[in-house]
């Protein structure tokens, strides 16, 4: 069961809802999906809530199917909310390698976010002139030919390749770069370089203007070409390890407290 209310049906088109979410966005409020911790549009998205606990689905997250089959690790069968175990019973989803709180979907074997789970099993990216299938981490014999980091050994990730080539990239290179981005600093837009010899005139070494360090140039990076300025995609790049995580969910409990918690970030100086 992922939620134990009954979730009410929003959007800001429908009029019989209208008051309630106008005042959402006179608060400019910012809605963040329980399933996918990934926001909600206000404006043009459907979606589902539950008032008394502040809890949010994107319609597609709250209809997406209870049971799954994926190609590469067989029937997913659980669909569980990660955080309403235990507070610190986070989960490590094997498509993206990155902890979460929100839905996952998972067997004895194998287990994935929400996000992942809806993933195709072929893409086309502009990269490389093969589709590139999933497929299981090759080991750490190759790199991710995007962020140029080894695939970690031992560990059951799914990525994108094309076996052909032998050319492979993490799930999360291949879907969440983007091929612009703006960045506040550069009034220019920024674009995403998957060659060094597609920027003309430039030497052959990159420095991040960001962290002030080399740029390998075998791997993708994001560049300005007005300005000359290059930056490396995770220096850009706003997913973090903290992007599949829900900060400020209140419907967490742990069997040391007898409340409800709420899931806080406390930065320390």
């Amino acid at each position: 069961m992922i939620h134990e209310h009954q979730l009410a049906l929003g959007n800001k088109n429908a009029k019989t809802l209208a008051p309630y979410l106008n005042r959402k966005l006179e608060d400019t409020e910012l809605l963040i999906c329980d399933g996918c911790a990934k926001p909600i549009s206000l404006v043009d998205e459907i979606f589902y809530e539950c008032k008394s606990c502040n809890f949010f689905l994107h319609r597609s997250c709250a209809l997406f199917p209870e049971k799954t089959e994926h190609h590469l690790a067989g029937k997913l069968d659980e669909r569980v909310l990660a955080r309403a175990v235990h507070l610190l019973d986070f989960k490590k989803c094997q498509g993206c390698n990155m902890f979460g709180n929100g839905i996952f979907l998972w067997n004895e074997t194998a287990c994935f976010d929400i996000g992942c789970a809806s993933l195709p099993k072929k893409i086309k990216h502009e990269a490389h002139r093969h589709p590139l299938n999933q497929l299981k981490s090759p080991g750490d014999d190759y790199y991710c030919k995007a962020c140029a980091n080894d695939f970690e050994e031992g560990t059951d990730c799914i990525i994108y390749g094309c076996e052909k080539c032998e050319f492979y990239v993490h799930t999360k290179c291949a879907i969440r770069l983007t091929h612009l981005v703006k960045h506040r600093l550069d009034t220019h837009p920024l674009y995403l370089i998957l060659s060094s010899k597609n920027v003309a005139d430039h030497p052959h070494e990159y420095e991040c203007e960001f962290c002030s360090k080399q740029i390998y140039p075998g791997g993708w990076f994001y560049h300005c070409n007005t300005c000359d300025l290059s930056f490396h995609n995770h220096c850009i790049d706003p997913y973090d390890w903290l992007s599949n995580l829900k900060l400020g969910a209140t419907n967490i409990y742990s069997d040391a407290h007898p409340h409800g918690l709420t899931l806080i970030l406390n930065k320390r100086s």
